[in-house]
Formats: C-alpha cells, structure tokens, sequence
C-alpha cells in the first residue's frame, strides 16, 4: 500500500514537473515570437517613417509599444525608444497633444534612473519644438534650458552638438518677441564654430 501510495505521489510530482515544464517553455515560445514580432514591426515602421507615411506609421509603432510593455513591463527602460517613435509620428501629423504626452512619459522613464543621462537631450529637445508648435513658448524655453544644461554636463561648454538647441531656443525667443535672448543664442552658435573651426574659417 505504501509503495502504491509513493508510486502515486512520484506520478503526481512528475506531470506537475512535466506541466511547469511545458508552460515554461510555452511562454519562452510566446516571447520569441513576440520579440520576433517586434523586430518585424520595427523595420515596417522605419520604412514607413522614411517614405513620410507618418499616419500609417503609427499604427505600427503603437504596435510595438503595447508590445515592448508585454515583454518588459510599463516602467522597461526599453520602452524609450518606442515612446521616442510613437511620439515622433503623431508630431509629424501635427497631433503635438499626443507628442507632448509621450515625449514626456519617455522623459519620465530615463529620469527614473539618471537625471542628467545624455539619453534626455533628444527627447527633451523633441519635446520643447512640440510645445513650440503648440505656442506654448516658455514651457519650451524650460525645456531647451535643460537640454542645454545636461548636454554641457555631458559633453563640454563647446560641444557642436549643442547647436540644434540654440537653434531651438532662437526660433521659441522670437515666438516670444525677445530678440535680445533670440540674438544672443544665435551670437554663442557663432562663439562655438569660432572655437571649433576658427575665426577665419
């Protein structure tokens, strides 16, 4: 009776090693194809972006975004990059609403984890010309200002890469009628290049 007793509770051990076994290996199976999925999805959005078909475009980066969210989770540090996109594509229609809240939301997600990464200066700027699009010019010019600041931190007082934001800030001062601030950016873009390239040059 004992030995019957073992041999049942073994049989039960093994089909519950066995069914754990094979859902784990179901959900291996399910997030290679999602991952698979999400590679797919993420050339089809790159190829619509680059042929300007930025509505139909959106349906694939929202794609990839609620995809990204089921593989790693909403809080992922790899949901940056898909934010990034969907927050492009509804710029790039003139949904700047949709852009400003998703902008922000990948802003929130690296801040979580380093206030002044380099990996800000993109979405921040991207954020400040949404806000300009929207007239909404001294929100922008906050924003631009800490860009600006974390790109200095980052890469030096002369960096070339920090033209783009005093382009930026330029064009959101004039929206603003303060020529004296739009001038003085335009005169450190010149101070930069003078640095870099010389005088002459």
């Amino acid at each position: 009776m004992q030995k019957y007793c073992s041999k049942v509770v073994l049989s039960s051990l093994l089909l519950s090693v066995f069914i754990i076994s094979f859902s784990s290996s179901a959900q291996e199976g399910t997030q290679q194809e999602l991952l698979d999925k999400r590679v797919e999805l993420q050339q089809k959005f790159l190829n619509l972006y680059d042929q300007e078909r930025y509505q139909q475009s959106l349906l694939a980066a929202s794609e990839i975004l609620s995809i990204t969210q089921e593989i790693y989770g909403p809080t992922s540090l790899n949901l940056i990059n898909p934010l990034n996109n969907l927050a492009s594509s509804y710029f790039m229609i003139g949904d700047f609403e949709q852009a400003i809240k998703l902008f922000t939301e990948c802003i929130a997600l690296i801040e979580a984890e380093n206030v002044i990464s380099s990996e800000l200066v993109s979405p921040l700027v991207a954020l400040g010309l949404a806000l300009n699009q929207s007239e909404q010019y001294n929100d922008a010019v906050e924003i631009f200002k800490r860009a600006l600041h974390i790109n200095w931190v980052n890469s030096g007082f002369y960096n070339l890469e920090q033209i783009k934001i005093h382009d930026s800030l330029t064009e959101t001062f004039i929206g603003l009628s303060n020529m004296e601030e739009a001038n003085h950016h335009q005169s450190f873009q010149l101070g930069i290049y003078n640095n870099h390239f010389g005088r002459d040059n």
